[in-house]
C-alpha cells in the first residue's frame, strides 16, 4: 500500500532525507504510552469503536489522557482499521499548536500518529466517510516539523511546532545569531498545518500578549507559531524565500504589525482591511 503524498518526499530534489529513528526503542513507546494506557483503563470506561471515525471521536473524548496507544481504542490496535499495517506502532496524540476550531475554543487537533520503520511519522485523521478522510501527512523527522529528541520522549504530537523549523532541526542545540529560521524548503513542509493559522486567528492569539507601545520579539516561537501564519499567507512567500532571521510584533493604530528581518532586508508587514491586502514595506537600515 502507498501513502498519499502531498509534500516533497525523500528522494525528491532538495527534500530532506529520513533520519533513521528506531521508534520502537524510544522512551515514548516503551514507557510513556504504557503509563497513559494504565491511567485511562483505571479511570474511564467506554465502548470499543468499530470504525476509524468512531476511534478518532473517542480520542477527542479522552483528550485529557492523551497520548494513548492504539490498543486503548481497539484490541489488537488500529493498523488494520487505518490501513497502515507497516507501522511500528500507532498513538492518538494532540497536535501541539494546531487549533481545532470544530471541537471547541481551547482544543488542539487530535490525530493518529503512525510511526514508520524508516523513521518517518504518518498522521491520519479519519473523516465521517472515507472520501472525507484527511490526506495522510507523511513527515520526515528532519523536515523541521518537530524536535526528534523531544518526540522520542513525549511523542511527535507534543514536539510539533514548538519552535521555528531550523531550531527544531537542531534538536535542542543552541544556534548562532543570524541562523535562517524559515526558508522555502521549510515552507513546503509547513503547508499542511498552516491553514489553521490564518491572519485573523494570529491577531486574536497575539492581542492579549501585546500592550500599547510594546514590541514583542516572537522569534523563538514561545508565544505563537508565527512561521505557520506566514506560510499560510501566500502574499508573504517572497519574504520567506529570502530566509527569515527574526520576527517582532506590535500594535500600531489597532493594527498588528510584524517587523521581519530576512537575509536581504528588514521590513514591516500588516494587513490593510480597507484594501483587503497585505502590505510589505521595506525599512531603511
Amino acid at each position: 500500500m502507498q501513502l498519499q503524498r502531498a509534500l516533497p518526499q525523500p528522494g525528491d530534489p532538495g527534500a530532506p532525507q529520513p533520519r533513521l529513528i528506531h521508534w520502537g526503542d524510544t522512551l515514548f513507546y516503551r514507557v510513556t504510552l504504557g503509563e497513559q494506557l494504565d491511567k485511562v483503563r483505571q479511570q474511564r470506561q467506554y465502548d470499543v469503536p468499530h470504525t476509524a471515525r468512531a476511534a478518532i471521536n473517542l480520542a477527542y473524548d479522552l483528550y485529557n489522557f492523551l497520548p494513548l496507544p492504539d490498543e486503548a481504542f481497539r484490541r489488537g490496535g488500529l493498523k488494520v482499521l487505518l490501513n497502515i499495517p507497516q507501522a511500528v506502532f500507532i498513538a492518538a496524540e494532540i497536535v501541539n499548536n494546531i487549533p481545532d476550531y470544530n471541537r471547541g475554543p481551547n482544543r488542539f487537533r487530535v490525530d493518529f500518529f503512525c510511526y514508520m520503520p524508516d523513521g518517518q511519522v504518518c498522521r491520519k485523521h479519519p473523516g465521517r466517510t472515507a472520501s472525507q478522510d484527511a490526506q495522510d501527512y507523511l513527515m520526515p523527522p528532519n523536515a523541521g516539523l518537530f524536535d526528534c529528541t523531544v518526540a522520542a520522549q513525549s511523542g511527535a504530537g507534543y514536539a510539533m511546532h514548538r519552535c521555528p523549523p531550523a531550531l527544531a532541526l537542531a534538536d535542542g542545540v543552541p544556534q548562532p545569531v543570524g541562523t535562517v529560521l524559515l526558508n522555502q524548503q521549510h515552507l513546503a513542509y509547513s503547508r499542511f498545518d498552516c491553514d489553521h493559522w490564518p491572519w485573523p486567528k494570529f491577531e486574536q492569539r497575539l492581542r492579549p500578549l501585546l500592550h500599547d507601545q510594546e514590541v514583542l520579539d516572537i522569534t523563538a516561537g514561545n508565544e505563537i507559531p508565527w512561521w505557520l501564519c506566514l506560510a499560510h499567507t501566500v502574499h508573504l512567500h517572497d519574504i520567506i524565500h529570502e530566509g527569515i532571521l527574526q520576527v517582532k510584533a506590535e500594535w500600531q493604530n489597532r493594527t498588528l504589525v510584524l517587523t521581519v528581518a530576512t537575509t536581504r532586508r528588514r521590513c514591516c508587514v500588516w494587513y490593510d482591511r480597507q484594501a483587503r491586502e497585505f502590505i510589505t514595506e521595506t525599512l531603511d537600515e
